[in-house]
């Protein structure tokens, strides 16, 4: 039986699920060979939009709202392994998901973790404070998830911030249509075990509707990756909205807090910016040009797949540090840096002028390979400042006779460079002031 919570503060029909099917499914054994990273949590990200580059850890406070089976936890927890005053607190209302949870930490020998079973609005009764709160996934199945970002709120540091996760309406449409008639099909208030039986029955009848395999595709990848658990968690859950983009900020504003950065996962970054996406020049400019939450708006439309909102908030917006600083050091996204180093081995000048594709998940665009690009390529992973970074690149074409060159030209090159990257977040920068956190 289930470890009774202290308080009420939670759907008790929610908790019985996560109790039976800790979510997301995780094999604690297979913590031998890798870690789950979650993009959102990346510290050299966090640092860039939400610390100015210049954040400290060696106290560093971290609490996971609804931590679930642990993959936020972990990760935070190995990327602050090296501070040993800092903390990560997990917090979940499932004994069995945490449960998980501490063993994947026992098998990384992770001790900077404290595993709390409460409700995520019981954090109000402790006088504590984070740096960062991650809330993924979570507050879209509280009853009253206003109540929950409050909750937050209240125990957020003035310049914390929260990576927070809640659902896409219309990107999860045709989910809820199968909840509704999953809904229909358990009016009799089957169990847990009859519920998942009769949803795979009902996904197989549809099949050959218009709209099934669509569906059956969506259930197959769910279940591949998560299994029952999985197909429970987005089918068959009793507590689940979404919003829209207009949903989202008025949902967060109304706690007096704001969006300051949109972390869609594997959606691009220039798809708010610049409409990108959009074949027809005349419309991607029209769309490009719109006042930037009317812009978003329409977008979530009309891509229609947007099944997660992903952002940063904080109690107010804090100035993010500029390229222009020569004191900056320049950071790839840990999931970029292979890629660029492949680049910096294979570039020499017999390849200036050509085109080099780049991919990375859904994202895909090109750069042209010039003189700049190249040798800011070959020494941005090594050099310690951008003013470090920009002297050895001018050295090194001034030595190869690149006609035109002034510091001047250096200083605008690497400014196109960095927006290129930067544009896609894919290249962030830290103060030198700040630890330098390794993930592999």
């Amino acid at each position: 039986m289930a470890e009774e919570l202290q308080s009420e503060n939670y759907l008790a029909e929610v908790r019985n699920q996560y109790e039976h099917l800790p979510y997301p499914y995780r094999d604690p054994a297979q913590e031998k060979d890798r870690l789950v990273k979650t993009v959102g949590d990346a510290l050299p990200f966090l640092n860039h939009y939400a610390f100015g580059g210049r954040q400290q850890y060696d106290d560093f406070r971290v609490l996971v709202a609804g931590g679930g089976t642990g993959d936020a936890t972990l990760f935070l927890a190995e990327q602050l392994k090296a501070f040993p005053k800092a903390k990560v607190v997990h917090l979940d209302m499932s004994t069995a998901s945490i449960a998980v949870a501490k063993e994947r930490a026992e098998m990384r020998g992770l001790s900077n973790i404290e595993f709390r079973h409460a409700s995520l609005l019981d954090v109000t009764e402790s006088d504590e404070e984070y740096d960062l709160i991650n809330c993924s996934g979570v507050l879209h199945h509280l009853a009253d998830p206003d109540a929950g970002l409050r909750a937050l709120k209240s125990v957020l540091k003035p310049e914390g911030v929260i990576n927070l996760m809640v659902y896409g309406y219309y990107g999860r449409q045709m989910i809820y249509r199968m909840q509704e008639i999953l809904r229909d099909l358990n009016y009799d208030g089957a169990d847990i075990h009859t519920q998942i039986e009769r949803a795979k029955m009902a996904f197989e009848a549809i099949k050959p509707t218009s709209w099934g395999p669509l569906a059956y595709q969506l259930m197959q990848i769910e279940t591949q990756h998560h299994g029952d658990h999985g197909l429970f968690d987005m089918f068959l859950h009793s507590q689940d909205r979404a919003y829209t983009m207009p949903q989202l900020y008025e949902f967060v504003e109304n706690a007096d807090l704001q969006i300051i950065n949109w972390n869609n996962g594997n959606l691009p970054y220039s798809v708010w910016t610049q409409a990108d996406w959009i074949a027809n020049p005349e419309l991607r400019a029209h769309i490009a040009g719109m006042p930037e939450r009317q812009r978003q708006a329409v977008t979530e439309k009309m891509l229609g797949n947007m099944m997660k909102h992903m952002c940063l908030i904080a109690h107010r917006t804090p100035e993010t540090p500029s390229p222009e600083d020569a004191e900056m050091v320049p950071e790839f996204a840990y999931y970029m840096q292979g890629h660029i180093q492949k680049y910096a081995n294979a570039l020499t000048p017999l390849e200036d002028g050509k085109q080099v594709k780049t991919q990375i998940a859904s994202l895909e665009f090109n750069w042209i390979i010039t003189p700049f690009t190249r040798v800011l390529t070959q020494h941005i992973l090594t050099s310690p400042s951008i003013g470090d970074l920009l002297e050895t690149c001018y050295t090194l074409l001034w030595d190869e006779g690149v006609p035109g060159l002034t510091r001047s030209l250096m200083q605008q090159k690497w400014l196109e460079y960095y927006a290129q990257w930067h544009q896609h977040q894919l290249l962030y920068l830290r103060h030198p002031s700040s630890p330098a956190i390794t993930i592999r």
